[in-house]
């Protein structure tokens, strides 16, 4: 779908023009990426919430309780887990991948 922007530049006196054309739903980039960005979104959120508020409190508690170890060894896991993936997208070249 083809969507001509050109009498819209040519009439702009401010900067806000960019803002506006930007913001245009028809043929906008936001339209293709709304739906997977809203997914990443809400996995970040979930996830980042869940290791807040769920594994970090119910791991600060007595050694001696079976459930405080089973959280702490979760916590464990995860943080390791989170330093693998940290250290392995060190070496993909994210910009790269972007462009495709």
């Amino acid at each position: 779908m083809t969507v001509s922007y050109s009498g819209d530049v040519a009439n702009a006196t401010t900067f806000g023009c960019f803002t506006t054309i930007l913001c245009r739903w028809r043929g906008s980039i936001y339209k293709l990426i709304y739906k997977e960005l809203l997914a990443y979104i809400l996995t970040y959120f979930i996830v980042n919430l869940t290791y807040r508020l769920v594994m970090v409190p119910n791991s600060m508690c007595e050694q001696t309780l079976p459930s405080c170890q089973r959280w702490k060894v979760h916590r464990e896991t995860f943080e390791a887990l989170q330093l693998y993936c940290s250290d392995n997208l060190k070496s993909v070249p994210l910009t790269f991948l972007l462009g495709f």
